[in-house]
């Protein structure tokens, strides 16, 4: 087991999750005394990086455990440290004064990047300089650091930079600066010597290790598997690329939640940070505006622009020159996000998948949950309207879930929210929320528009059991069941029973990738179309797929767990025949009660609003009875369902 595993005294391992390690979260000054919950023990130790957004020009902001809470330093210039800000560290974040400038003037929006202290991942080490070049300083990292960030906290002398790819050849011979846009440098800062497991050096310069200054350098942790439930999976990951002119993927073995780029080749390009949170679009082939960047080396309002992507792979750039330049040698830091691979197992259903009535607010969120949302479905659930499948990463894009359109924006759809999305909806509308981690996942993938086109990376952990494709045009969703059976398919938005076609593989459902093979239609693998993946697993406990035989007579299913929320559909013709092919879905949200009492059933596959029935489905404590009626239990039907605890 990874070196991360650690044995406890009664010999069990203390296991360590990317959601223990990092996260980036929103807030809204105050101007008053606040506690900021981010969801991070940065009493432990660890980094507060803040920086407003918008068009509001302000400081970086970045205080940690080592140097004090009260002591700010910011990489928008080569100040000297500042100290006085009445600021805490907590088990759950941070606290800041009602008098902090840059982090939290009233009613301005603000992010924060916090980095937890802990090995293989992130290190900060205090030291006084000494003014020799050569000198190692040891550090409690527990790997060889891929990028090492030093300031001279005493004087105005620059922020030093230590990347392990600047250059392709001797890279410690190198050194950027980060309160500037320009290039790297040939220089000694790190007296030429690689990094170790154990210790860093320094040349004898002023700006790392002027003798008698107090100093601080922060190290970043590069692909070490030591995270996640069995320790093998990696938090952070530093490396290099070269510009294509294009869109390129920089494959890292995970989604990045978080992403640095800066090009090093030559001068005149801002380091930028791209984060999920605030949205790292990546829809192809439509409009869909501009993702938002920070630039570290500038105090200035965000960047809105679309040149951080994600990508299930890792991350995408554009050929945009800032990240992208043919030719031109880039550098990057990349975090994982959480999901079902290397986040922390949810213990509830409710830790992956919320219901909401909207609130009525005009800020985000309008629908809430207690998670980060990664997808949702949106529908006015007491009248006719039609179904939207929203992803974080669409921009305010959506699909209609009930009809084969093109993507449509709504300006309401926001994802600008730490637990939940939206603004501006009535009480008539409901969200079914999905957060990315063992039992759902949203891909994209571009196709290829060759052949059956290439297995395609997800985050579940496990293979899914339930899959949906759509092209972002006008074109069929595609489904497809593993009780169904992978070489058959039907529609969303119809009620035709699985048999598109009888084409063996027709999906690929693999552990760690997935397949939608192409069709002559081009509705999986056209080439240069995007597309989106909703994956659906069987979780223990939580969420289960799996199918039954109708009968005509009632009788239960045992799903382990009392459902919140049922998809079911007839798979076959004798089903699909007696209304059994539309997705019907069943929710406690609405009411989802026992066979005799009233449960509310509403469709997928049409804009209709909510029915009250008695005999169709019931709710147990460990499942769900089948009743009488013979939309989901025609004598030879054979349905599908997917529930989610």
């Amino acid at each position: 087991m990874a070196s991360q595993q650690l044995l406890l005294g009664g010999g069990k391992p203390v296991k360590t999750y990317v959601d223990d390690l990092f996260k980036t979260h929103l807030y809204k000054g105050t101007n008053s005394s606040t506690t900021v919950n981010v969801g991070l023990d940065m009493a432990k130790g660890g980094l507060v990086w803040v920086k407003s957004r918008g068009t509001t020009t302000a400081n970086h902001n970045l205080w940690d455990t080592e140097r004090g809470a009260d002591k700010r330093l910011r990489t928008n210039g080569s100040n000297a440290e500042n100290t006085g800000a009445s600021q805490a560290f907590t088990s759950t974040g941070f606290t800041l004064a009602g008098t902090a400038t840059d982090n939290n003037d009233v009613n301005v929006h603000y992010v924060s990047h916090n980095f937890r202290k802990v090995k293989h991942f992130f290190e900060i080490v205090k030291f006084t300089g000494n003014g020799t070049s050569g000198r190692q300083i040891a550090h409690g990292l527990g790997s060889v650091p891929g990028m090492i960030i030093i300031k001279n906290r005493d004087t105005s002398d620059q922020w030093i930079v230590g990347h392990g790819d600047i250059t392709a050849t001797n890279p410690w011979n190198s050194f950027i600066q980060l309160n500037s846009t320009a290039g790297s440098v040939t220089d000694t800062r790190f007296a030429n010597t690689a990094p170790t497991a154990t210790h860093f050096t320094v040349g004898g310069s002023d700006a790392e290790n002027k003798n008698g200054s107090n100093l601080v350098a922060y190290l970043f942790g590069n692909g070490q598997a030591a995270f996640g439930e069995n320790g093998d999976q990696v938090a952070i990951k530093t490396g290099s690329y070269s510009g294509i002119g294009g869109r390129k993927v920089i494959d890292l073995g995970f989604e990045a939640g978080y992403v640095m780029v800066k090009q090093v080749s030559e001068g005149g390009h801002s380091w930028y940070c791209a984060d999920q949170t605030r949205g790292m679009h990546w829809i192809r082939d439509t409009n869909l505006g501009d993702s938002e960047n920070l630039r570290w080396e500038n105090s200035g309002s965000v960047i809105n622009n679309g040149y951080i992507i994600a990508n299930n792979a890792g991350f995408e750039i554009s050929g945009h020159p800032e990240v992208g330049k043919n030719g031109a040698r880039y550098i990057f830091l990349a975090i994982a996000l959480p999901t079902g691979k290397n986040g922390r197992p949810p213990e509830t259903g409710a830790d992956l998948f919320a219901m909401d009535v909207a609130s009525g607010s005009s800020t985000p969120p309008t629908f809430d949950s207690t998670f980060f949302v990664s997808a949702a479905f949106h529908k006015q659930h007491q009248g006719g309207d039609n179904w939207r499948g929203w992803g974080r990463n669409m921009n305010g894009y959506y699909h209609t879930l009930n009809t084969n359109s093109s993507m449509n924006h709504a300006s309401n759809f926001v994802w600008d929210s730490n637990t939940g999305w939206g603004k501006n909806q009535g009480s008539n509308d409901m969200s079914w929320m999905f957060k990315k981690g063992v039992s759902f996942d949203i891909c994209s993938y571009v196709g290829t528009g060759s052949g059956q086109g290439p297995t395609r990376p997800h985050s579940l952990g496990k293979a899914p059991h339930m899959m949906w494709f759509k092209r972002s045009d006008s074109a069929d969703w595609i489904c497809g069941h593993h009780w169904a059976g992978w070489g058959w398919a039907t529609e969303l938005s119809g009620t035709d029973r699985f048999d598109i076609s009888a084409q063996t593989g027709y999906f690929v459902n693999g552990a760690t990738a997935y397949r939608g093979i192409g069709m002559s239609d081009n509705r999986m693998n056209q080439f240069e179309k995007s597309y989106t993946a909703w994956l659906f697993a069987s979780v223990d406990g939580i969420s289960k797929a799996g199918a039954w035989s109708g009968t005509g007579s009632q009788f239960t299913v045992d799903f382990g767990f009392q459902p919140r929320f049922i998809i079911v559909r007839g798979s076959n013709a004798t089903a699909c025949n007696n209304n059994g092919g539309n997705w019907d879905v069943y929710d406690s949200y609405r009411g989802f009660n026992a066979i005799g009492s009233t449960s509310y059933r509403i469709s997928l596959n049409t804009s209709s609003g909510q029915t009250g029935v008695s005999d169709h489905l019931g709710v147990t404590s460990s499942g769900i009875t089948v009743g009488t009626n013979g939309r989901h239990n025609t004598n030879g039907g054979y349905y599908v369902y997917w529930a989610h605890a």
